[in-house]
């Protein structure tokens, strides 16, 4: 009998020290997906790039070349991002954007464009077992005379799938971009002058 109480008795111990490691373990890993991302052309006034994108694996900048966040070296950092309200998210994101206009390239006609934050929507932090996918608008002038577009962005802000959007509704230049790759030239459609006015 005192043998039985002895095993109950670390059996119990045992169990406790499951729960509490259970307790304190880090956020659970998210797999590292490509951001979506639509690209709207309009001559003679803009280009967009409306994202869908896990922004915290962005600016922790996980890369591509993890299948989920636990692998990458700045996993802390995501961590840390995911726990915030959308509000402080926000605030870490202002701070933030200086880098994401250093490492994103919008080629026109082989000029580098500027490029401005134009939308931001991250949703409230919900389960933090799964990942937040928040909404990003990057946009820049589109002079008249373009014939080409290219874009990329720096290598640590992971892979894209990014895809053009026409005035017709379909869809156009598509592509799957990984370790900081261009697009190919994605040409620019044309109108009358016109048009444009």
């Amino acid at each position: 009998m005192a043998a039985f109480n002895s095993f109950a008795k670390r059996l119990k111990q045992l169990f406790y020290v499951i729960v509490t490691l259970a307790a304190f373990q880090p956020a659970a890993a998210h797999e590292i997906t490509p951001a979506i991302i639509d690209l709207s052309l309009t001559p003679g006034q803009s280009f967009r790039l409306s994202m869908e994108v896990n922004l915290e694996a962005l600016m922790a900048e996980l890369g591509s070349g993890h299948s989920d966040t636990a692998e990458a070296e700045n996993s802390g950092e995501y961590d840390r991002l995911r726990a915030l309200s959308a509000a402080e998210l926000r605030s870490e994101f202002d701070a933030f954007a200086p880098r994401l206009h250093a490492g994103l390239f919008v080629d026109l006609d082989g000029q580098r464009a500027k490029t401005l934050v134009d939308q931001v929507d991250i949703p409230a932090t919900g389960d933090l077992d799964l990942p937040r996918e928040s909404k990003l608008v990057i946009a820049g002038s589109l002079p008249r005379g373009v014939q080409a577009f290219r874009w990329s962005w720096d290598t640590a802000f992971g892979a894209a799938v990014i895809r053009q959007r026409l005035d017709e509704g379909g869809i156009g230049y598509t592509g799957y971009l990984t370790g900081g790759a261009s697009t190919d030239a994605i040409a620019v459609p044309q109108k009358s002058w016109w048009q444009l006015w």
